[in-house]
């Protein structure tokens, strides 16, 4: 099964398969990332050679939009990752009922 495959067939009926999916995705976009911003590097220097008088201004300008996807793989990878953190801090409780954690009896509080 292929990563999208793995992607799209995700459920989101517990907890783990959320984890599973963000976790994917991150890693996904940062291979995509990676791939990307390489891309655009060569693509700049592919083109800057060319024997015009602005080829140099001319390849930033093409390859800096290959250089912002890259980007955007690298956000949506930390979104990936926010999405498992606010989804653990928004349903702890919820979470802990299902790990067997106890809350304690007494609360802690400061003297004062």
């Amino acid at each position: 099964m292929s990563r999208f495959e793995k992607l799209s067939n995700t459920e989101f009926s517990d907890n783990k398969q959320l984890e599973e999916f963000c976790r994917e995705l991150q890693e996904i976009c940062r291979e995509l990332f990676a791939e990307v911003y390489f891309a655009s590097e060569i693509l700049y220097q592919n083109l800057a050679t060319l024997t015009d008088e602005n080829a140099k201004r001319k390849a930033r300008r093409v390859s800096n939009n290959v250089k912002r996807m890259s980007d955007f793989f690298h956000a949506a990878g930390g979104l990936s990752v926010k999405t498992w953190r606010d989804f653990q801090a928004t349903y702890q409780e919820q979470l802990d009922e299902v790990r067997g954690v106890k809350k304690p009896k007494q609360s802690f509080k400061f003297r004062g």
